[in-house]
């Protein structure tokens, strides 16, 4: 996957995808009926350097493992292939990728994973139960989260790599509901990945 939902807006705190290790998740009071609003982030799997890296060196040290072998990601101008270690801290990488020429990155520059999106739409999904999708509405801001229609998908558009898009999401309880932690509402996001031209 190249694309990651983040809790923060400083983009390390990723929702886990497939498990329960990190949900986006709230405790709903549904006796007088509850709601809470969030804004999740958007944006391409990123990760920092954790070590300089010269123009001429092929071993890449990340801050987090976020990368796959065979991947293309992107630090400043330049393209990088990971050939080896995808999937951990480190990897060994093909400079200069895509036109692009291989150049000094230092200590800290951001990592991103190499795609564009295009038609980008969020959508709730329940996987578990009985479905509480119309509970669920999703808003490119806050203030639109009052007329956006519960259940119901949003167009996300087109998203460069080093772009983040916020996702708004409002979750209602209606009342007579028990307390409940809701883990199993999560939010997908489909549409095209485009290599970098």
């Amino acid at each position: 996957m190249s694309l990651q939902i983040y809790l923060d807006s400083q983009l390390t705190n990723p929702i886990s995808q497939g498990d329960l290790s990190n949900p986006d998740r709230d405790e709903f009071n549904g006796t007088s009926g509850e709601s809470k609003d969030r804004e999740l982030f958007l944006a391409n799997e990123q990760c920092a350097l954790s070590g300089a890296l010269t123009a001429t060196a092929t071993t890449v040290a990340f801050s987090r493992s976020v990368f796959s072998n065979g991947m293309r990601i992107r630090i400043g101008s330049e393209e990088l292939e990971i050939v080896t270690g995808g999937g951990t801290a480190a990897g060994t990488v093909l400079r200069g990728r895509n036109g692009t020429i291989a150049t000094t990155h230092t200590l800290g520059d951001v990592v991103y994973s190499a795609v564009e999106g295009r038609d980008l739409v969020a959508q709730m999904i329940d996987d578990s139960g009985s479905s509480e999708v119309s509970w669920m509405v999703l808003a490119l801001s806050q203030s639109a989260l009052a007329t956006a229609t519960p259940g119901a998908s949003l167009s996300l558009g087109t998203k460069a790599f080093n772009q983040t898009k916020s996702i708004w999401r409002r979750c209602v309880v209606p009342a007579g509901t028990p307390v409940q932690n809701k883990t199993d509402l999560k939010i997908q996001v489909s549409g095209t990945l485009f290599p970098l031209t």
